[in-house]
C-alpha cells in the first residue's frame, strides 16, 4: 500500500500538497454523504438532548435576535436566566422563574416585577452584565458569557423554526432538541471535512476509518453533538479551515487561503482558544509562502472587525471577552482564589490526558497512534502542512492546563479539550498507513477504537450532568429531641429512620467534584466516571429523561 497518493497530489517547496488540477476520485461524495447521514443517524438514536446551563446563552442567543432584534437579554425576555428576590407581607424570598405567565393564565409574579416588589438577585453564572440599557425597558442588558459564535451559526435553522412556529421561548423542548440537531450537524459535517482531508493522503478505506474514528470514538459524540456548546461550531470550523489549509497547495491556492482565513476567523468567534490556530497557520504561510498571507489576512478581517465591535459595543472593550470576564469569580468559587491561570502544568497535563474521569486517552485511547502522527509530521515533509495543526495542538494543551478548572466543571470526558480531536484526527494521517500495514497493528487501534466508541455511546444515552460530578453519597438526618444531624449513606436505612423513629431528612451529601475537598475523586481508579455510568446506565438514563422533560418547567 503506498503511502502518498501521487495520482492525486504531488509535493512542493515547503511541503503544502498540491493537486494536478483534477478532481479527487468519483466516489468521494457518497462516502461523504454516507458519512454525514450515518453520523447523524448515530447521534440522534438517544432521542434526547443534554440539557446544560453553560449552553443556555447560546440556544436563545438566536432567540433574542428573531425577537428582539439584538444579541442580548433583559430580565423581562428571560427571566429563567436570573435569579430573583420576592417581597411578600411576610418578608423576602428567593425564587426562579421559569415564565412569566402561570399555567392558568395569570401573571402574578410579571405584576410584581413591574410594582417593584421582584427584583433581580443575580444573573446565572452564564450570562454577564453589558454596558447597554434597553431603550424601551429601562433594564440592564445582559450578554452571553460564551460569545456569539455558536448562536448565530445556529440562527438560520432557529429562523426557520421560528416561522414554523413562533416565539421558540414557548416551544422549550422544541427548541432544546433543535439545538441539539444542529449540533449534530455540524458534528458530523466536521467529520466530512476530516474524510474529505484526508483523502488527499489515504486511500478511501483508510480515510473513512480516520473520519469514523473521529465522529464514533470521541467525544465528540457524548459531548459536543448532544447540545449546543461551543464545540459542535467551533469544531466544524476548525475542520473546515484544516481541510482549505490542505488545499492552499494546490493551483488556486489563494483562494483556499481566503477560505482557510474565513473558517479559522469563524472558529475564533465561537472559542477564543481557536485564535491559536489561526495565528499558528498564519505564521506558516508567512514561512512556506507567503503569497498567500495577504488573502488569508484580509478574508478573516471582517469577521475580526465585527466580534471586536460587539466586544466594544457590549462589554466596553474590542478586547473584552465574556469568558475571561466570569473567569475570576467562578475561579474563586471553585478555588478559593481569583487566578484564571493557577494548575500547575503538570497536574493539568496529566490531568486531560490520564485522569480516569477526564483523560483523554482513557475516552478515547486509540488517539494515542496520533502521537507518533505527530513526530511524523515534522520529520516528513510530506506532511509539512500539517505542522501548525501539530502546533496548535500542543499549545491549546497547556493553555488548557493551566486554567483554573482544567476537568471542565461538569462534564462528560474531556471536554474543555473536545476540539483538539480534530487536529489529532488529522495527525492520524502520517501514521495509517502503517497501522494497516500489519493485523497485529490494525487489531489494537481498532480494540482501542472499539472500547472509545462505547464509552462515548454509554456518556450520549446515560450522561445526565450530577449523576457522578455529584454523586450522592448519603443522607443527613435528624432524629426526635437531637440536635446533631446522623449521616446515613443508604436510601432504605434513611426511609427505615423516618418511618420507625420519626426521624427528618435535612439534606443530602454529595461528592461535587468542583469543591476542593472531593476533587480527589478525578484521579481515583475506582471511583470513576466511566464505570459509575456502565453500572448505573439504566438509572441514569431514567434520570437524564426525568431532567429533560423538566425543561421550561
Amino acid at each position: 500500500m503506498k503511502r502518498h497518493r501521487s495520482d492525486e497530489m504531488s509535493s512542493q517547496p515547503g511541503g503544502l500538497p498540491q493537486a494536478n488540477g483534477r478532481s479527487l476520485p468519483k466516489g468521494n461524495a457518497a462516502a461523504a454523504w454516507t458519512l454525514l447521514l450515518g453520523l447523524l443517524l448515530i447521534y440522534h438514536l438517544n432521542g434526547d438532548f443534554q440539557y446544560v446551563r453553560d449552553a443556555e446563552g447560546s440556544v436563545f442567543l438566536p432567540v433574542s435576535l428573531l425577537n428582539e432584534g439584538n444579541l442580548s437579554f433583559t430580565p423581562s425576555e428571560m427571566p429563567f436566566m436570573f435569579t430573583w428576590q420576592l417581597q411578600t407581607a411576610t418578608g423576602t424570598s428567593r425564587r426562579t422563574i421559569p415564565r412569566w405567565q402561570e399555567r392558568d393564565g395569570t401573571t402574578p409574579l410579571w405584576s410584581a416585577y413591574r410594582e417593584g416588589r421582584l427584583k433581580v438577585a443575580s444573573p446565572n453564572y452564564n450570562i454577564l452584565p453589558s454596558t447597554r440599557v434597553d431603550a424601551s425597558t429601562g433594564e440592564r442588558q445582559y450578554v452571553n458569557a460564551y460569545g456569539i459564535g455558536a448562536g448565530l451559526t445556529a440562527l438560520p435553522a432557529f429562523a426557520l423554526l421560528h416561522v414554523a412556529v413562533g416565539d421558540l421561548r414557548d416551544h422549550p423542548q422544541l427548541l432544546w432538541y433543535t439545538a441539539k440537531s444542529v449540533a449534530s450537524l455540524l458534528v458530523a459535517l466536521s467529520a466530512v471535512w476530516i474524510y474529505l482531508a484526508s483523502r488527499r493522503f489515504l486511500d478511501t478505506g483508510l480515510a473513512a476509518l480516520v473520519a469514523v474514528s473521529y465522529g464514533l470514538g470521541t467525544c465528540v459524540w457524548s459531548t459536543s453533538s448532544q447540545t449546543l456548546w461551543q464545540h459542535a461550531p467551533n469544531e466544524f470550523f476548525l475542520a473546515l479551515g484544516s481541510y482549505f489549509l490542505l488545499l492552499t497547495g494546490s493551483h488556486d491556492s489563494k483562494r483556499y487561503s481566503a477560505y482557510c482565513g474565513v473558517a479559522f476567523g469563524c472558529a475564533v468567534i465561537c472559542r477564543p482558544t481557536s485564535a491559536i490556530v489561526a495565528a499558528t497557520v498564519a505564521i506558516y504561510l508567512i514561512a512556506t509562502n507567503p503569497r498567500l498571507v495577504p488573502a488569508y489576512v484580509l478574508a478573516a478581517l471582517p469577521i475580526a472587525l465585527a466580534a471586536s465591535g460587539y466586544n466594544a459595543y457590549y462589554l466596553g472593550s474590542a478586547l473584552m471577552f465574556g469568558q475571561t470576564e466570569i473567569g475570576a469569580p467562578m475561579a474563586v468559587q471553585k478555588t478559593g482564589h481569583p487566578g484564571v491561570w493557577q494548575t500547575p502544568l503538570w497536574q493539568g497535563i496529566l490531568g486531560l490526558l490520564l485522569s480516569p474521569s477526564r483523560g483523554l486517552l482513557v475516552f478515547s485511547p486509540f488517539l494515542a497512534f496520533a502521537l507518533p502522527g505527530l513526530w511524523l509530521a515534522w520529520r516528513d515533509q510530506r506532511f509539512a502542512v500539517l505542522r501548525p495543526l501539530a502546533a496548535t495542538l500542543v499549545i491549546v494543551l497547556i493553555v488548557e492546563s493551566k486554567w483554573f478548572d482544567w476537568w471542565g466543571g461538569w462534564s462528560y470526558g474531556y471536554r474543555r479539550i473536545v476540539d483538539v480531536t480534530v487536529f489529532l484526527a488529522l495527525l492520524l494521517m502520517p501514521i495509517m498507513e502503517w497501522i494497516a500495514a500489519r493485523r497485529w497493528r490494525l487489531a489494537a487501534f481498532l480494540g482501542l477504537l472499539g472500547w472509545s466508541v462505547a464509552v462515548q455511546f454509554v456518556g450520549a444515552f446515560a450522561y445526565d450532568g450530577y449523576g457522578w460530578n455529584a454523586r450522592l453519597a448519603g443522607y443527613y438526618v435528624r432524629l426526635p429531641g437531637q440536635s446533631q444531624t446522623t449521616l446515613v449513606d443508604d436510601e432504605q436505612h434513611a426511609k427505615l429512620l423516618v418511618a420507625t423513629r420519626g426521624a427528618v431528612v435535612v439534606g443530602e451529601r454529595r461528592l461535587d467534584v468542583d469543591k476542593p475537598e472531593h476533587r480527589h475523586r478525578l484521579w481515583s481508579l475506582r471511583d470513576n466516571q466511566i464505570m459509575y455510568y456502565f453500572s448505573h446506565f439504566h438509572e441514569s438514563r431514567r434520570a437524564k429523561l426525568a431532567a429533560i422533560a423538566g425543561v421550561g418547567e
